[in-house]
């Protein structure tokens, strides 16, 4: 049988990139159902760009004087550059991301535009301390979502935190203020991580992918009217007056 929400198996997310001159690149990631971690792989040491020391974020809390020698994040990926390092960001590809719950097929898009969404998973799921609040996101992960719909999305998650933080007995931010917080944060892993992938690849694919979720990151962390306001209309319905089914007895009405 079963437990709750398939707790007994790993959850999967398989990425199958057809390039414009035939190859086919594919990678599947495979999360610890309980932690959200993602499950290693054996692949030998590795390479020296994935060293902690090698362009570390200035906040990063490992330290490798506790033999935490890499960057989680880089290790994890380390394929997916190798992979990808010689290729340019406007080279087109198909892609095709399967899980357990969904297929999303997408069709001739740049190959920067086709990678971000498998490298937010690493940079997420990978046991990077920085960016470990966004374990939810990855549990539910979405590919290419718009920035509506990504902002929706971490709005969404954050308040749910709040309000199993407050069942638990611990402050919650209802005020919202810790997603500033919080991306900021993501926003220096990003940055630090173009920096070690620079000094890795060749081509600049991998660096721009990143870049485009570190310009998800900015837009969450100041999202425009736009956003705001499509955020205020979905829950028009939830500001209205609401009577007692008592009341609405006492005077007779029917709703």
């Amino acid at each position: 049988m079963l437990s709750p929400m398939g707790l007994d198996k790993p959850i999967w997310y398989r990425y199958t990139f057809i390039l414009d001159n035939g190859s086919k690149k594919v990678f599947e990631v495979q999360l610890d159902s309980k932690t959200l971690n993602i499950i290693p792989k054996t692949n030998g040491e590795p390479p020296i760009w994935a060293r902690l020391d090698y362009s570390p974020c200035d906040h990063c809390p490992l330290n490798p004087a506790k033999n935490e020698k890499y960057c989680p994040i880089a290790v994890n990926m380390a394929p997916v550059v190798e992979s990808f390092k010689d290729i340019v960001s406007c080279q087109t590809t198909d892609v095709l991301m399967e899980s357990e719950e969904r297929n999303v097929f997408k069709k001739k898009v740049a190959v920067q535009t086709a990678l971000y969404p498998l490298m937010g998973i690493y940079m997420s799921a990978s046991g990077c301390p920085s960016m470990e609040k966004l374990k939810p996101l990855v549990r539910y992960h979405l590919p290419f979502s718009s920035v509506e719909e990504t902002v929706y999305r971490v709005v969404s998650m954050y308040v749910l935190a709040q309000y199993i933080r407050m069942r638990g007995g611990l402050d919650p931010d209802w005020e919202l203020g810790g997603i500033g917080r919080l991306y900021d944060q993501i926003k220096q892993v990003n940055k630090s991580f173009c920096a070690r992938l620079q000094k890795a690849v060749d081509k600049d694919a991998l660096v721009n992918a990143v870049v485009i979720l570190d310009a998800f990151a900015s837009l969450i962390k100041s999202p425009g009217q736009k956003s705001v306001d499509m955020l205020r209309q979905l829950f028009t319905p939830y500001l209205k007056e609401e009577r007692s089914q008592s009341g609405s007895a006492k005077d007779g009405r029917v709703s």
